[in-house]
């Protein structure tokens, strides 16, 4: 049987008939067939080398060049989703989702994460889970966090901007609290 781009529909091959997803292990076996069956395969692996989570997000691209701009890429590449919940007035997790596989070029070793007060000094952690946590901070502040990918090859482009607001007024919670029992059903809290 001859092998065409057509065949070889079940994995991601350029306009040239060339595989092009990047960080992918890939089994092919092959078999020669003639009148009695099949005969024995030929198997062999390969994986294709990996590449840096790589592109530009498309918000920074005007509309006008919205179609070039899309013609041209073949991969995004930035972490997607992003998600901030507040624990406490002062404690903040953000969550996210990795980039699409297809936009991955290869296996994701850890997400590089910037957080910085819209005027002010910035954090920077290095993690291998989809989440950071943030503490100690300020009210009625504005603060921004941006996320990346990266390969083994390297790093790839920061997602946007995401705007997180703390309240104006924060009630933090009390410290040094102690409490001391009043009688078997009731405490004092002091």
């Amino acid at each position: 049987m001859l092998i065409t781009k057509e065949n070889l529909t079940w994995c991601k091959t350029d306009e040239y008939g060339l595989i092009s997803e990047l960080g992918v292990a890939y089994e092919f076996r092959v078999a020669a067939r003639n009148h009695i069956g099949y005969g024995q395969e030929a198997v062999q692996f390969y994986t294709t080398p990996e590449g840096v989570p790589s592109g530009t997000p498309f918000s920074h691209t005007r509309s006008s060049d919205m179609l070039s701009t899309v013609q041209s890429m073949r991969f995004l590449g930035p972490p997607i989703n992003i998600a901030v919940k507040f624990q406490t007035t002062d404690v903040v997790a953000v969550s996210w989702d990795p980039p699409v596989p297809e936009q991955r070029n290869g296996q994701i070793l850890r997400y590089h994460v910037t957080f910085h007060r819209k005027l002010g000094d910035s954090v920077e952690r290095n993690v291998t889970v989809t989440k950071a946590v943030f503490w100690s901070l300020e009210e009625n502040q504005e603060y921004w966090v941006q996320i990346s990918a990266s390969t083994s090859q390297g790093r790839g482009p920061l997602t946007e901007k995401y705007a997180i607001k703390t309240e104006k007024e924060m009630t933090r919670a009390p410290t040094h609290v102690q409490a001391m029992p009043t009688s078997d059903q009731t405490v004092e809290v002091c």
